[in-house]
């Protein structure tokens, strides 16, 4: 690249990255903002020379006035927003980080996005989309401008324990000047690990996997990476521009990286020591950050020894009308064609070839454990692709697993899955590589290579146990979550608001009921799955309730559970949730025997409504004291008018006797009345002899 190419890209992202209001033609702003927190947004203002893949970029600015730019998130490509803490405690200015981020209301399509802000004080990226990858620039300006400044960045980031996951010349941004006097490495948050990453800067396993089920990533990925981008702004020719992805691959497979990636350009010196312990395809002979510090200072290393031996056979065999000399160049093409994989496998022509030409009786073993792998879940719907699959991983070890079109490496299923969901995929083959055990399968085979085999091996059984329960918070839902931390909620519920957590749940249920979007429901078993994974204390005690057919459990558990968050977290008052969770539990008041009790319930339920404390919905409706009291007033009432419905019986029976039913009881009545008569007037005689018998 010449002076007058520096001048001309700086010139062109200056076109299209404005820098003022000004440069926009003027336009008022004011009318089409966004705010989060002390930073403004500008929709309408896009800045393609910022956007990572499918995350967008969008021109902002700082309160201070700083020219700022956001990188919209995509739902189905999940960020990386739990390494956002530890990039910003590192200080290095060749490292562009985040001054802020979070989520924010987004008019264009009138929901709730995720975010990344960065300063927008760096040039043009040092290469753009249809660039050819061969820029020719000289050794002693790589190592100035590129080479000096990362190794710093890698270094700041090794000391954090992070990695990067995104480096290449097009996440590399120039510094200002006319000349390339220094770069920025870009954004690495978000999207998942190395999604927007091209095949030609990752090793041949992940290169294989469809980007987004690439997964998590070593520190020695980043520094191949780096050594990828070196070749590539060193080399003067791109003799691979017109090959595929697959085609790069099984370049590097058959004659390594440094080969692939440098091609006829020669390079002597240092850099060539750089290039060759950076691009090594066996990992123990990779260079790590101490062999890249000890190159820098000046000392020459002596090559690290490695262990595996590529073998490749004395004759080939023949797969679809090509000949393959070495397994795993086969492997990646199996896939292509399972009914010839599997006739090929199981006619006993590939283990007599690998036992015979290519001379490895531990491959041919492999694949007959593959066999058997395939075999325990028996020969019917999905085998050939199981086998293919499996005999596949025996083949080549540590290659990305190939299953019904999806091509990954285990630790990106959770990033693949979410994706499918966004989508609204077929999610068959996700569930058939839990149930069908090609997962741990492949965990074994790799035990050694994988440095987090255990968790991974813990996190695949869960999954496999949860599918076999089809009950709200279990199920295909739930792996989502055990395999993606940070996954947001898929449901479809809240398919406008970005859910990372309890607390934006009922936040995103607050904006629904101030735009007056309620729901006829609070859960499905996505909302329920994310709960049970993020936060079980939370709703584990309620799922009976919460799949109860009953709508007074279902309620009350809903209320409880929304209660809690509030209560423990800091979102202060939700006046539009308590009103619209008020105005649902109006109904529950019904539950209540007393008559004069469910009308003062009622009252105050929308009194309490109005005021935003969840808690105090539920102090009214699951109230020990006052329920007990209405229940004994019940029982009470039932009592006596049990009582009362016993004495109506006896004398209705006692009426159902006949005619004569009073006859007796009056007579003996008539006798008693007419005895104390007979007493009164014989008592009034008396009284009247003796007193007159006194006057005389």
């Amino acid at each position: 690249m010449t002076e007058a190419d520096d001048v001309e890209n700086k010139k062109e992202s200056k076109e299209k990255t404005p820098q003022t209001e000004e440069d926009y033609g003027g336009t008022d702003l004011s009318s089409a903002t966004v705010q989060l927190k002390d930073i403004t947004i500008y929709p309408d203002r896009r800045l393609t020379a910022y956007d990572r893949g499918p995350v967008k970029a969008y021109a902002a600015k700082s309160r201070n006035g700083h020219d700022c730019f956001v990188l919209l998130c995509e739902k189905e490509f999940v960020p990386r927003t739990a390494t956002v803490g530890k990039l910003g405690n590192i200080i290095n200015p060749d490292l562009m980080k985040p001054i802020g981020y979070g989520t924010f209301f987004w008019p264009p399509d009138q929901s709730f996005r995720l975010g990344f802000i960065y300063e927008r004080n760096v040039g043009a990226p040092l290469m753009k989309a249809g660039d050819e990858m061969a820029l020719g620039l000289k050794q002693e300006v790589v190592m100035n401008a590129v080479i000096k400044p990362l190794v710093n960045v890698f270094l700041d980031m090794w000391d954090s324990e992070l990695v990067h996951g995104c480096v290449n010349p097009f996440n590399m941004y120039k510094k200002e000047g006319a000349k390339l006097e220094g770069v920025y490495l870009g954004d690495c948050l978000s999207l998942p690990f190395s999604y927007a990453q091209p095949a030609l800067f990752e090793p041949a396993p992940r290169a294989m996997a469809d980007p987004i089920g690439r997964g998590y990533i070593s520190f020695e990925n980043d520094l191949y990476a780096f050594g990828a981008t070196l070749a590539v702004l060193l080399r003067s020719h791109d003799h691979m521009k017109d090959f595929n992805e697959r085609e790069i691959v099984k370049h590097k497979l058959e004659f390594g990286s440094y080969t692939t990636l440098i091609g006829k350009d020669h390079f002597t010196g240092a850099i060539l020591e750089l290039l060759r312990g950076l691009l090594q395809d066996d990992r123990r002979q990779r260079w790590g950050i101490e062999e890249v510090l000890t190159w820098m200072d000046g000392r020459r290393l002596s090559p690290k020894q490695g262990t595996s031996v590529l073998k490749r056979a004395a004759r080939p065999i023949k797969f679809k009308k090509k000949n393959y000399l070495r397994p795993d160049l086969l492997a990646v093409d199996l896939t292509d064609d399972v009914e010839e994989s599997g006739r090929l496998i199981e006619s006993d022509e590939l283990n007599q070839w690998l036992i015979r030409s290519v001379d490895d009786k531990d491959a041919a073993k492999a694949l007959e454990g593959a066999i058997e792998k395939a075999n325990e879940t028996g020969k019917g719907i999905g085998y050939l692709e199981k086998l293919v699959c499996c005999a596949s991983t025996a083949l080549a070890p540590g290659l990305s697993l190939q299953y019904k079109g999806h091509c990954l490496l285990p630790e990106g299923v959770g990033a693949a899955m979410a994706k499918a969901i966004a989508r609204k995929e077929n999610m068959t083959p996700f569930v058939e590589l839990f149930t069908k055990g090609i997962l741990s399968y492949w965990l074994n085979i790799n035990v050694d290579e994988v440095s987090n085999a255990p968790t991974l091996f813990t996190r695949f059984n869960d999954c496999r146990d949860t599918l076999k329960d089809r009950a709200p918070g279990r199920g295909l839902e739930r792996c989502v979550y055990i395999l993606s931390a940070e996954a947001p909620c898929m449901s479809e519920m809240l398919d406008k608001y970005y859910v990372q957590s309890p607390e934006d749940l009922i936040l995103a249920y607050e904006d629904m009921a101030q735009r007056e979007m309620r729901l006829p429901f609070f859960f499905d078993r996505h909302i329920i799955a994310f709960l049970a994974v993020r936060d079980y204390k939370v709703i584990g005690p309620h799922f009976i309730d919460l799949n109860s057919k009953d709508k007074y459990r279902v309620l009350t558990a809903t209320l409880r559970i929304f209660s809690n968050i509030q209560k423990r977290s800091n979102v202060g008052k939700l006046p539009g949730l308590s009103s619209w969770l008020a105005d649902e539990m109006k109904p529950l008041s019904e539950h209540f025997h007393d008559q004069e009790l469910k009308k003062k319930i009622k009252k105050k339920l929308v009194k309490l409504g109005e005021g935003g404390d969840l808690s105090k919905i539920l102090d009214l409706l699951d109230n020990v004291s006052t329920i007990e009291t209405d229940n004994m007033g019940f029982r009470f009432a039932m009592e006596e008018y049990q009582r009362l419905r016993t004495e109506a019986h006896r004398l209705q029976a006692s009426l159902e006797k006949g005619k004569g039913f009073g006859k007796e009881a009056g007579r003996e009545i008539s006798a008693i009345v007419s005895g104390l008569i007979a007493a009164v007037v014989i008592l009034a005689f008396t009284l009247i002899y003796f007193s007159q018998d006194k006057i005389f």
